[in-house]
């Protein structure tokens, strides 16, 4: 499926996932926490949340940061990749369907 304004993030910042749920870490302020998302659509390098993020969250890429829930950070904003470009997603083989 397709949605035209969907709130989309990568799937390598998304831990634990299990079903239609998932966490990421969430930067407000300064600080990072863990954050409950539920999931909509799926891709191979992109997921749609559909619930537990706003548009304009900062979040971070990395979902297996070794960091702890409330830990300082400092964001350095960078656009997300296009998708089918191979920096989307570190941990996924792309799939052509003919």
């Amino acid at each position: 499926g397709r949605r035209d304004s969907a709130l989309v993030l990568p799937n390598d910042a998304l831990a634990g996932v299990a079903g239609n749920r998932a966490q990421v870490w969430r930067v407000r302020d300064g600080t990072a926490n863990r954050v409950d998302v539920q999931l909509g659509l799926r891709g191979l390098t992109l997921s749609e949340i559909t619930q537990g993020l706003a548009a304009g969250d900062a979040v971070l890429a990395d979902a297996n940061a070794t960091l702890e829930d409330g830990a300082r950070v400092r964001v350095t904003p960078r656009p997300a990749p296009a998708s089918g470009t191979p920096e989307n997603s570190s941990g996924e083989t792309p799939v052509n369907f003919d």
